[in-house]
């Protein structure tokens, strides 16, 4: 053999030895640059003052395996919750099983995981956030978004910067909260008119559609107490009674999440409107024509009829057993023998009193008594132990301008006002979830430019206090 070809064969190894370090070297960089990233997280590190709902969220730059991603992830201190991804595979948040302990940090850290195709994640992750107090939502401003401030916030109104969570370019009319805590369903209102339904997580990430409704108004959506139903108004667009062009008379629809497409209600058809559920999964509707409320069972049939000439709903019952709403009294006729009841300021000449109605017996039982008042929205602590109202004198010596929050049992026993403000005109109330404080809307009935206030009191009306100016339709974090 000669000495070149012992040369040349002797050069193989190192040709290929460098081939082989290039080809690995290009694959791992392939694999490198293929290799899962976490590109976005949320809350963000060291913010403070969150939501007891704050919603842990990731964002990866690829589909990723939700089990080895879950398996990496350690929230401390150790909570309960499951983690739910978005349809691409990419993005997931964690919604805790129970509200995060008030006034602590939450740090968590991503510890590896895996793509969907396998490639591991090889960066580590770890950063904190606050948690605040119990927070309130609510519709703010001239915009009409959906905001939030701290329940305990004691600063100045001129000092309080509401966390603004879902804006809409066209504003936003209803909105309810989910009964878990981790959504929002909101009416957005269309450039045309109209409106659509939309969701969106509790710390306003991911805005999505939810039900678009061309040439239609879908208002007024209200979850079922399981969070799995969402009850709305739908009203077409057409030509009311005078001829102009607008949206006609609404109907209750049931939109089930699973299935994504509405149901009308067979039970209940025509006209209905303001749907309202109970806690046991009941679902009221009114029916202006019938003139009464129709309770549904939760399988949304078994109609019982309650006739209501007022049409105005309040509330059921915790155990679902009793309807209570304001139904309307004409005045006592004046005769020769019965004193008359002057009323001062009723400019319709009737009031209204608080009805409570048995729905096996079809019982009634008159909540206001003999008092010449206008009784309004009656709401049931969640206990059932209790009652707040709306009230407002209707004789010379008992009215004023503003109207005053009550409290009273649900026999009708024991009531007694819990706010002394004559010219503060009180509505919106609602029930903190543990029953012991109420949230409700102010206005100065002697100055109707002044912003309206959402303040918060005990349950017994104490510690008042106004905790933001310019909102509106306040309603507590669950």
């Amino acid at each position: 053999m000669s000495l070149l070809r012992r040369r040349q064969r002797s050069r193989w190894p190192a040709v290929l030895a460098v081939v082989l370090v290039t080809v690995l070297g290009g694959l791992a960089i392939v694999a490198f640059l293929a290799r899962p990233v976490l590109v976005d997280s949320a809350p963000a590190h060291d913010a403070a003052g969150l939501s007891t709902r704050a919603l842990v969220r990731l964002a990866f730059n690829q589909p990723m395996n939700p089990e080895s991603v879950a398996a990496a992830v350690v929230i401390d201190p150790p909570t309960e919750g499951a983690w739910e991804w978005d349809a691409s595979g990419q993005s997931a948040h964690f919604l805790p099983a129970a509200p995060w302990p008030e006034h602590i940090t939450i740090t968590v850290s991503l510890n590896g995981g895996q793509a969907a195709n396998g490639i591991p994640v090889l960066e580590r992750r770890r950063w904190a956030f606050g948690v605040g107090g119990e927070r309130v939502l609510f519709l703010y401003g001239l915009d009409a978004v959906i905001a939030s401030v701290e329940a305990d916030s004691r600063l100045p109104l001129d000092k309080v910067e509401p966390d603004v969570l879902v804006r809409e370019p066209n504003g936003i009319l209803e909105f309810d909260v989910s009964p878990a805590g981790g959504t929002i369903v909101y009416a957005a209102s269309r450039p045309e008119g109209g409106a659509d339904l939309k969701l969106v997580n509790i710390d306003g990430s991911d805005p999505r559609l939810l039900l678009a409704c061309p040439e239609e108004s879908c208002r007024r959506p209200v979850f079922a107490p399981n969070g799995d139903r969402i009850a709305f108004e739908r009203q077409s667009r057409g030509l009311d009674a005078a001829g102009n062009l607008g949206f006609g008379e609404p109907h209750v629809e049931v939109l089930d999440l699973a299935a994504g497409s509405p149901l009308a209600l067979s039970a209940a058809a025509g006209q209905t409107r303001d749907p309202n559920w109970s806690s046991s999964g009941q679902l009221v509707v009114y029916d202006p024509g019938r003139q009464a409320f129709i309770v549904l069972d939760r399988q949304l049939g078994s109609p019982t009829y309650v006739p209501a000439l007022s049409g105005q709903f309040g509330d059921i019952s915790p155990d679902g057993r009793t309807l209570i709403f304001p139904e309307i009294y004409a005045p006592i006729t004046t005769t020769s023998t019965i004193s008359t009841v002057t009323l001062y300021a009723s400019p319709y000449n009737f009031f209204s009193r608080l009805e409570q109605v048995d729905l096996a017996t079809n019982a009634t039982l008159n909540l206001s008594g003999d008092a010449v008042v206008e009784d309004t929205a009656p709401l049931y602590a969640p206990d059932g132990q209790w009652l707040v109202f709306a009230r407002r004198g209707l004789t010379t010596s008992t009215w004023t301008p503003g109207r005053q929050l009550w409290r009273m049992r649900p026999d009708g026993t024991g009531a007694v006002a819990i706010t002394n403000d004559p010219i503060g005109y009180h509505s919106g109330v609602r029930w903190s979830p543990d029953g012991t404080r109420l949230v409700y809307m102010r206005t100065d009935s002697a100055d109707p430019s002044r912003a309206p206030e959402i303040w918060i009191c005990n349950a017994d009306g104490s510690d008042a206090h106004a905790i933001v100016s310019g909102g509106f339709g306040p309603e507590w974090l669950p």
